[in-house]
């Protein structure tokens, strides 16, 4: 016998338990992983993939469903997973960190609403990365500084913005004015500006600052935009010499200090018809009444004081530092003692100024204690080794023995006998040598 046969093609059609989903990312790890830029709106293709086809050609609907996002503040446009599998989201600038989203797959027959699969949950995390973008921050256009100063330390940048794990740095370069400085401006990662001025040197330059950030996402360098800063170095005010040099201890009378950088446009950094801020000082006595006449004239009243003193301009005026320029042993307050006899019913007198002013508004000087306490004529004073040394043709002091020759110091204190005194009346006394002769 014989046996027919015949051959046929036939497909054959398993139908899974459930449908399936799969992630693809160009980043390998459990759980799966997408970079996403920090620059806005975006759309991510092929993320998500439907693994059971034959469902849908079996007139089976598939549709892919958001199911959950983290950290949602981060978005500028909310996470949406369409329908061919593509991600499309936007992240807020300079976001940073991670944020997860969970997708599954449902398949639903068109003819049984009751019918309905759904995949497992794929969990996708989200790693914001920064997007290759210029950094940010403020800068204060000017600095004020003082010539010859200490080393100055200014924060002049503030809010510095950079992508996420990136590091910043600044770039300073001085355009104009470099003579001033004897430690060039240099600007550290918190934005504080440090550099040195030089004495003598003044004036104004110009810096041009430039924020960089390396690393994040691409690991490149980023330039940001270049700022301007301006920074001024004052002139310290010099005085170079005043009139009158000399003048009486009891003050009252006017003086001339003359110099440079007083007030000016220059030495003010503003323009004003009249300048004031000033402190002028004798010693360690304000003068009062000053008066602004120039950059390099000042007026004012001198105060009462006596001896050598230094002069010293001060200037606060709120705009640049206080500074102050010094005149040393510049003026010389005198005081002078009197020696003799009132009356011929007077004792002796020892007076000293001018201290007083008189009915008529003269200056004079005043007594040192009760004349009548000397019982004679003061016919020598000499001021020796800081004592007042008296002489002349007296015996007594305030009641004390003294022979014509004492250590006066005045007022109920009275005298000083030095040993046993003279045989003779004083008619004459000068300290050389270290001695009294």
């Amino acid at each position: 016998g014989s046996e027919d046969s015949s051959e046929s093609s036939f497909e054959v059609f398993v139908k899974p338990d459930r449908p399936r989903i799969a992630v693809q990312t160009s980043n390998d790890g459990f759980p799966p992983s997408l970079d996403v830029p920090d620059d806005g709106l975006r759309t991510f293709p092929g993320v998500f993939v439907f693994l059971d086809p034959e469902l849908v050609e079996a007139e089976m609907n598939a549709t892919f469903v958001l199911l959950s996002v983290t950290r949602r503040d981060i978005f500028s446009d909310q996470p949406v997973v369409n329908q061919d599998g593509s991600l499309t989201l936007g992240v807020q600038p300079f976001s940073g960190g991670q944020a997860e989203i969970q997708v599954q797959v449902v398949v639903s027959d068109p003819s049984n609403e009751f019918a309905q699969q759904t995949s497992e949950v794929i969990t996708l995390v989200l790693n914001i990365v920064p997007a290759p973008r210029p950094p940010t921050f403020d800068l204060e256009p000017s600095v004020y500084a003082i010539e010859n100063a200490d080393v100055q330390r200014v924060r002049v940048a503030r809010n510095l913005r950079a992508g996420f794990n990136q590091v910043l740095s600044f770039t300073v370069t001085v355009l104009e004015g470099n003579r001033i400085y004897e430690q060039l401006p240099s600007l550290d990662n918190d934005g504080w500006l440090t550099f040195k001025t030089l004495a003598g040197e003044h004036g104004i330059s110009e810096l041009s600052v430039q924020l960089l950030a390396q690393g994040g996402s691409i690991g490149e360098l980023v330039a940001g935009e270049i700022k301007s800063l301006r920074i001024k170095a004052f002139p310290l005010p010099r005085v170079m010499s005043v009139a009158p040099r000399v003048g009486s201890m009891a003050g009252g009378y006017d003086l001339a200090v003359r110099g440079y950088f007083f007030g000016s446009a220059y030495s003010r950094d503003y323009g004003a018809a009249e300048y004031g801020g000033f402190t002028v000082t004798i010693g360690s006595t304000p003068c009062i009444q000053v008066t602004y006449v120039s950059d390099t004239e000042l007026t004012c009243l001198v105060p009462a004081g006596l001896g050598e003193a230094d002069v010293t301009v001060s200037i606060q005026d709120g705009i640049g530092p206080d500074r102050s320029g010094r005149l040393p042993a510049a003026v010389t307050q005198y005081g002078v003692y009197y020696g003799g006899i009132a009356d011929e019913f007077s004792g002796g007198e020892v007076k000293f100024g001018p201290l007083a002013r008189t009915s008529d508004g003269q200056l004079a000087p005043e007594a040192m204690g009760d004349d009548a306490s000397i019982d004679g004529a003061v016919m020598a004073v000499a001021n020796f080794l800081g004592k007042l040394h008296v002489g002349g043709n007296f015996r007594n002091v305030g009641g004390r023995r003294v022979n014509y020759v004492c250590d006066f110091q005045g007022g109920q204190a009275g005298a000083v006998a030095l040993g046993g005194g003279l045989d003779g009346a004083v008619t004459a006394m000068l300290g050389w040598g270290g001695r009294l002769l």
